[in-house]
């Protein structure tokens, strides 16, 4: 289970704005908030900070994504709920993000399934087991979820299935389902309790969780290589 603090609220300025730019050129296959939102409306200490977190990711060996603009302002929004509504203009359009190289990453290598999966689940490292490369993929049998940036299962996978060259979140991390710890502390007293989580963190930051009552919430939460750390 992952660790969850709750999240501070971002105290905002003016209306935030989603970017005006009909393309977007990134330095490497991560989208920011910076690259997604117009930051004159939150706090000049909180800027560098919030512009850094990720919203998205391009899919490896691609130089380009469409992402509209509606889509794009509900994963700012979920990257960080203090946001709240932004103003995205014509919602049907889409913005152009793209890599000045192909996305490889050098560090990949390929894998075969050490365990079984479901279908829908989140491709993990410990699900993992490396395989001699063969030069072939099974896009049939995966896919890349945009929204929470991780590699999922299409289908039921079983053991020793040879899935290709991944790049996968090296930690563990709290994944729609899950059930995860929310501690909070107030003054010296920390209280710890069990929340379920509504979207997957595999960078950390804030998601959307629900309690034992139903209500459903922010909380920050943090990857780590140790559950409950």
């Amino acid at each position: 289970m992952g660790a969850v603090t709750l999240l501070t609220a971002v105290g905002l300025s003016a209306h935030c704005l989603l970017t005006a730019a009909q393309s977007v050129d990134v330095p490497d296959r991560f989208i920011r908030v910076r690259d997604a939102v117009q930051l004159d409306c939150v706090p000049a200490s909180q800027r560098g900070h919030i512009g850094e977190l990720v919203v998205a990711a391009l899919p490896l060996g691609a130089r380009e994504i469409q992402i509209s603009r509606q889509a794009l302002a509900t994963l700012a929004r979920r990257r960080v709920p203090g946001l709240g509504e932004l103003a995205i203009g014509d919602s049907n359009t889409a913005i152009a993000f793209r890599s000045s190289h192909i996305n490889v990453d050098p560090d990949a290598v390929c894998y075969a399934l050490a365990r079984p999966v479901r279908a829908g689940e989140a491709i993990t490292l410990d699900a993992l087991s490396q395989a001699t490369c063969d030069g072939a993929s099974r896009p049939s049998l995966i896919r890349y979820d945009s929204d929470s940036g991780v590699v999922r299962a299409q289908t039921d996978l079983e053991a020793g299935l040879y899935l290709g060259r991944l790049h996968v979140p090296p930690h563990r991390f709290a994944d729609i389902g899950d059930q995860v710890v929310l501690t909070e502390t107030v003054g010296v007293v920390r209280i710890d309790r069990a929340v379920e989580a509504l979207q997957a963190a595999p960078f950390g930051g804030a998601i959307f969780v629900r309690d034992e009552d139903g209500e459903i919430f922010s909380a920050a939460t943090t990857p780590t290589g140790s559950p409950g750390k």
